[in-house]
């Protein structure tokens, strides 16, 4: 018997007679819940024993079962949202090791120093030089062009040019290679905790200007008066937490949920809470300027406009 709940398992897919795989079981899990598998679809561990997902119930994610109130949907479309743009950052991320690679292989061809190692040429190349070099030798009596270095100079000039663009899309792929969470970091400005699950944690007034949280689990912590100056809160769990005149000035929180949060005297200045769940949070005080709205879940339960700007329309 397959233990489904081992992140381990690996699973075959079975659609149509097609058979997939195999897949850890959370990449399992992830499909289902953005509805890349369903009930017509098969699941073995063996790719001999099959069964339908719903002899699998471990591989259910817990955000798809009882769904009931508007609450409970919302839940499910923002979980559906995370787990689509972590698969998205996963295709990014190897996406650039492949454009690394290309440029590793662009690199390692006949234009390197004489003192490094040289792969065998082919019989082909070998026959197009000699060819090259005997017509040289045939044209030595003859007459030479009226500038011989233009050739050479152009071809200078080819050459550091393909150097440079070589160059300049190293140094972009280098600088914008995407961090890895380390959840066992102390707090401090930059630090990245996406994904980290931190409820009920004690963060008063500590420097979280620049990091990266989005995805986090914050559920019931304790953020007053932090500095989150420009942070990344996509999509992060934060019903029941206080952020009581916490710096969120510049701060994205797309899609967070912020049911019940306390916001009295917080500082959200053209943050970003477009699509964010704010039913219930205590917005006394706070300061709202030039803050995005856009499709948030107000405090009494209505959906702002697209375009709020400062104020739930």
């Amino acid at each position: 018997m397959p233990d489904s709940k081992n992140p381990n398992q690996l699973w075959y897919t079975r659609r149509d007679g097609v058979v997939k795989g195999p897949f850890p079981a959370p990449l399992i899990s992830s499909y289902i819940l953005l509805g890349r598998l369903n009930e017509k679809d098969e699941l073995s561990n063996d790719g001999e024993r099959w069964g339908p997902i719903s002899k699998f119930p471990e591989l259910m994610p817990e955000v798809m079962k009882n769904v009931q109130t508007e609450d409970d949907r919302l839940k499910l479309e923002l979980a559906r949202m995370r787990v689509d743009e972590r698969l998205a950052e996963k295709r990014l991320i190897e996406q650039r090791a492949k454009a690394r690679e290309i440029v590793a292989a662009e690199w390692d061809g006949p234009d390197r120093r004489s003192d490094e190692r040289r792969r065998p040429e082919s019989e082909s190349t070998v026959k197009h030089r000699e060819h090259r070099r005997k017509l040289l030798e045939e044209m030595g009596g003859k007459s030479q062009p009226r500038h011989p270095y233009i050739l050479p100079l152009f071809l200078v000039l080819i050459f550091t040019g393909l150097i440079y663009v070589f160059f300049l899309l190293w140094q972009q792929l280098s600088t914008t290679e995407v961090s890895e969470p380390d959840c066992s970091l102390q707090p401090a400005s930059g630090v990245n905790w996406s994904y980290c699950l931190m409820q009920g944690r004690n963060l008063r007034r500590v420097d979280l200007s620049l990091a990266d949280l989005s995805n986090i689990n914050l559920l019931g912590a304790d953020l007053q008066g932090a500095g989150l100056q420009e942070a990344k809160l996509d999509y992060a769990e934060l019903s029941g937490a206080n952020l009581g005149f916490a710096d969120l000035t510049g701060a994205s929180l797309r899609g967070a949920i912020l049911v019940n949060a306390n916001l009295s005297g917080a500082d959200l200045t053209k943050a970003d809470l477009a699509y964010a769940n704010l039913q219930g949070a205590n917005l006394s005080g706070a300061k709202l300027d030039g803050v995005n709205l856009t499709k948030a879940y107000w405090i009494d339960g209505r959906t702002c406009a697209v375009g709020s700007l400062g104020q739930c329309h």
